[in-house]
C-alpha cells in the first residue's frame, strides 16, 4: 500500500514536470494549433486530480508571409480544464468545464485583409435585402438540427418477412445519444478590431463574461457585456443576455438596446462543429430619432421621423474570407440641425450596405430633398484601401449656400463651384474619394490632385465652429463667404 500510494505521488510530481517542460509545453501548443490553424505559445501547465489542467500565458498569432510571425492577436491569462476523468481513463475526451480567465483580442484590420485576399478588379454584387430573407438566414444557423427528409419504404420485419407495425417500429426507436454537460466560463474578456492606418477607427469590447453550455442536453447560459466603444468613445454599456444550448447550435435570445434612442433588436446563433459558424440578425423598427450629435461635430445634429433597419452577418468563425453580411436602413423626414436651427431637410433617406470578399460596399446612399440631395456609392476594404462618389444635387438657392460654406471653410476659391445638371433648376458637384484610410483624399474640383480627407473635414470643422461662435457673439454676417450656414 505505500508503495503505492509513494508512486501515485511520484507519478503526479513527474507528470507536472513533463507537462509544465518546454516539451510538454510545446506539445499542448502543436495540438491547439492543429486545432484552430493559428500559431499558439503556452508559457505554462500543470494539472490535478481536483482542479483538472491549468494552462497559462497563452498567445495566439497568425501566420505571416515567408515564415514571419504576425503580432498576437490573442491573449490568455489562464485556462482550466476539468475533463470528465471516468471517460478520458476509457479513451474519449469529454470536458466537464471550461474557464477562460481574461481573454485579450488585438486584432488590427490589415492581418484580417491578409488572411482574405482581395482583388482590386473584383465587383462585388449587389445584394438587395429584404427582412424576411434576412431572417432566413440567421435561422439557418439558429436551428439545431438540419431537417432531413426520409426516404419513403416500407419496413419489414426480417425474420417473418412482413411489415412492421407502427408500434414496433416507435418502439425500435432510440434516444440520440447528446453526450455529457460540459460548459465554458469567460471572465474578463477584451476585443478591440483596429486599424493601424488608421487608429482612431475602433471597435472595443469591454468586460466580457458569460457561462455558455456547449455540450450535452438541452440547457441554459448567460453573456454580458460592460460596454462597447466606438471611435474611443462608449456606444453602449451594461448589456445582458440569455443564451439557450439545443446540440448542436447556441442560440442567443433576441435582446433590445437603445442606440440613440432608438431600439435596436440583435439575434443570432452560433453552430458548433470543427468549423463553427456564427450568425447575427440586427433589426430597428420603425422609430422616430433624434437629436443626435455628428462625429467629431457636435454642435450639428440630426434627426428623423421615421427610421427603420434590417441587417445580416454570418460566416464561418476562424476563416474571415468566408465572413459576409448585408444590411439596408431607411429613413423618411430626415433634418439636420445646428443651434436649433434646421440647415437642410430631407423627406426620404436610404443606405443599402453589403460584405463579402473583404469588402465593404455602400451599394446605395442617398438622402433625397425637394430642394438640396446626396447620393453616393464606394467601398473600402480590409486593407485599407478605399474609393467613392459623392454627387451634391440642390437648387440655385442652396447651390449658392454650399457655394459660400466651400469658400469659407477654404474648400474652393472660385465662382460656379457647382454645375447646371441638364435642367434649369438644378446643379450638381461630384466629391470624388479615393486613397487609403490613413492618406484618403477628395477632389473637390480644384485642379489639383486632390485635398486630404482630413484636412478638408478638419476646415469644414473649424469654419461651422467659427459660425456658431460668430452667431453666440452676434457677430453681422458678412455678404459673402460668412456665416449664411447658420443664417439660414
Amino acid at each position: 500500500m505505500v508503495f503505492v500510494l509513494v508512486g501515485g505521488v511520484l507519478g503526479f510530481f513527474g507528470s507536472n514536470l513533463v507537462i509544465g517542460s518546454s516539451w510538454g509545453r510545446g506539445k499542448i501548443a502543436a495540438k491547439l494549433s492543429g486545432v484552430s490553424g493559428f500559431n499558439w505559445s503556452v508559457g505554462r501547465a500543470s494539472w490535478s486530480p481536483w482542479g483538472g489542467v491549468r494552462v497559462g500565458g497563452l498567445e495566439m498569432t497568425i501566420p505571416g508571409t515567408n515564415g514571419a510571425e504576425m503580432p498576437a492577436i490573442l491573449r490568455v491569462d489562464e485556462v482550466r480544464v476539468r475533463p470528465y476523468w471516468g471517460e478520458l481513463l476509457g479513451g474519449d475526451l469529454a470536458l466537464r468545464e471550461a474557464v477562460v480567465l481574461n481573454p485579450v483580442g488585438e486584432v488590427p484590420l490589415e492581418l484580417l485583409a491578409a488572411m482574405t485576399p482581395v482583388q482590386s478588379s473584383v465587383q462585388v454584387p449587389v445584394m438587395v435585402v429584404r427582412e424576411a430573407e434576412v431572417a432566413s438566414e440567421v435561422e439557418s444557423v439558429e436551428a439545431s438540427e438540419e431537417v432531413v427528409k426520409p426516404v419513403a419504404e416500407k419496413p419489414r420485419n426480417s425474420s417473418e418477412g412482413k411489415e412492421e407495425t407502427p408500434e414496433e417500429s416507435v418502439a425500435k426507436r432510440k434516444e440520440p445519444d447528446v453526450g455529457l454537460p460540459g460548459r465554458v466560463v469567460v471572465r474578463g474578456g477584451r476585443l478591440r478590431v483596429f486599424s493601424l492606418a488608421a487608429p482612431q477607427w475602433s471597435l472595443e469590447l469591454l468586460g466580457f463574461d458569460g457561462e455558455v453550455p456547449l455540450a450535452g442536453p438541452e440547457d441554459l447560459g448567460w453573456v454580458s457585456l460592460d460596454e462597447v466603444r466606438v471611435g474611443g468613445e462608449t456606444l453602449l454599456g451594461g448589456i445582458w443576455s440569455e443564451v439557450a444550448w439545443k446540440r448542436p447550435a447556441l442560440a442567443f435570445s433576441e435582446m433590445e438596446i437603445a442606440v440613440g434612442g432608438v431600439p435596436v433588436r440583435v439575434g443570432g446563433g452560433l453552430r458548433m462543429g470543427r468549423r463553427p459558424r456564427a450568425a447575427v440578425r440586427i433589426t430597428v423598427p420603425p422609430s422616430e430619432f433624434g437629436p443626435v450629435g455628428l462625429p467629431g461635430m457636435a454642435e450639428l445634429k440630426v434627426a428623423g421621423q421615421r427610421v427603420q433597419v434590417a441587417g445580416s452577418f454570418q460566416g464561418e468563425l476562424l476563416r474571415p474570407s468566408s465572413w459576409r453580411g448585408n444590411m439596408v436602413a431607411e429613413g423618411a423626414g430626415l433634418s439636420v440641425d445646428a443651434l436649433g436651427r434646421v440647415l437642410v431637410g430631407f423627406e426620404l433617406g436610404r443606405v443599402a450596405v453589403n460584405f463579402q470578399g473583404g469588402v465593404l460596399q455602400l451599394v446605395d446612399g442617398r438622402l433625397v430633398g425637394e430642394q438640396f440631395s446626396m447620393l453616393g456609392n464606394g467601398r473600402i476594404r480590409w486593407d485599407g484601401q478605399m474609393d467613392g462618389v459623392v454627387r451634391l444635387v440642390g437648387d440655385w438657392e442652396h447651390a449658392d449656400m454650399l457655394r459660400q460654406v466651400a469658400g469659407g471653410a477654404l474648400l474652393w476659391n472660385k465662382d460656379g463651384w457647382m454645375t447646371p445638371l441638364g435642367c434649369p433648376d438644378r446643379l450638381y458637384r461630384d466629391l470624388h474619394v479615393e486613397g487609403s484610410l490613413r492618406e484618403a483624399k477628395v477632389d473637390l474640383g480644384r485642379g489639383e490632385d486632390g485635398m486630404k480627407l482630413a484636412q478638408a473635414w478638419d476646415q469644414l470643422q473649424r469654419f461651422t465652429a467659427g459660425e456658431q461662435l460668430e452667431e453666440e457673439l452676434g457677430v453681422p454676417p458678412s455678404p459673402d463667404g460668412g456665416p449664411v450656414l447658420l443664417q439660414r
